[in-house]
């Protein structure tokens, strides 16, 4: 027997619309949804960026302070010690006392402190430095604390022999392994470091700078030549050592000055994130 079909009323939808008719709201739920968890996860990606760009930013703050005080009162310091430096024959050294321990503590202090300014600014600048900033950077910093050592090494060696032999002070009967072991690896290295420490700077436009430290590093190097030739009476290595701490401390004067400066400001990461449309 037939069952005659239901009729639906009028503006009741039929029986094949009811399932479109209920995604619908449905569909329109999980669009919203999804746009919800889209601004959610673009609002953590933002502030996870302003958070580590700031953190970022304040190291690098912190890093330019350092490179700044270490290069102003390590090139000072120095020039300080290399000024005030007494003779340096057994009678001279014996005659000032702790005088001249004082001096070379200076210095060793001031060459330290210019050993940090340069691994301040290299791990601020790396990116810009390129490859040939490794071996001009490592050259000097290796170049300067070798220079520490021998300055270490003659302020509190030097006042001993002095006390009780002092004609062989400064003399090539004071050698010994122990001090040449310092002695000429900084001999060596100290001067190449600057020379290639100043031959990248003026490739990255810092000329005068860069052209004042390794002039300066040079001339300051070679006063230890005439101890071997002239002997310690000789003022020929306190003219030189003069001559050359003047322009190297200027130049990392100079370059305090300029590593201090603040970075041009970038744009915030915030700033560049897509703004989600149809909201």
């Amino acid at each position: 027997m037939m069952v005659p079909a239901r009729s639906s009323f009028a503006g009741e939808p039929s029986n094949s619309a009811w399932p479109a008719a209920a995604r619908r709201p449905r569909a329109r739920l999980r669009s919203r949804g999804l746009q919800s968890w889209y601004w959610r996860r673009e609002l953590i990606v933002n502030l996870t960026r302003t958070r580590e760009h700031g953190a970022e930013q304040d190291t690098r703050r912190r890093l330019r302070m350092v490179a700044k005080a270490t290069a102003l009162a390590g090139g000072l310091g120095f020039l300080v010690g290399v000024l005030l430096h007494p003779a340096r024959d057994g009678a001279g050294i014996a005659a000032v006392g702790q005088t001249y321990g004082i001096t070379h503590g200076l210095e060793a202090i001031g060459l330290l402190l210019v050993a940090v300014s340069l691994v301040s600014v290299y791990a601020l600048d790396a990116e810009r430095f390129g490859r040939s900033g490794v071996p001009a950077f490592l050259t000097a910093v290796v170049g300067t604390l070798l220079w520490f050592g021998l300055i270490a090494v003659d302020g509190t060696r030097n006042p001993v022999t002095a006390r009780y032999a002092p004609d062989i002070v400064h003399t090539p009967a004071d050698l010994d392994a122990g001090s040449t072991i310092i002695s000429l690896p900084a001999l060596l290295v100290f001067p190449v470091g600057y020379v290639l420490l100043a031959l990248l700077l003026t490739r990255h436009g810092i000329k005068w700078p860069g052209l004042l430290v390794g002039v300066g590093a040079v001339v300051y190097w070679s006063g230890a030549i005439p101890l071997f030739f002239l002997g310690p009476k000789s003022p020929l290595s306190q003219i030189l050592e003069v001559a050359g701490a003047v322009p190297f401390a200027l130049g990392f004067v100079l370059l305090g000055r300029l590593w201090g400066q603040a970075e041009p400001q970038l744009d915030h990461p915030a700033s560049s994130t897509h703004q989600p449309a149809g909201r």
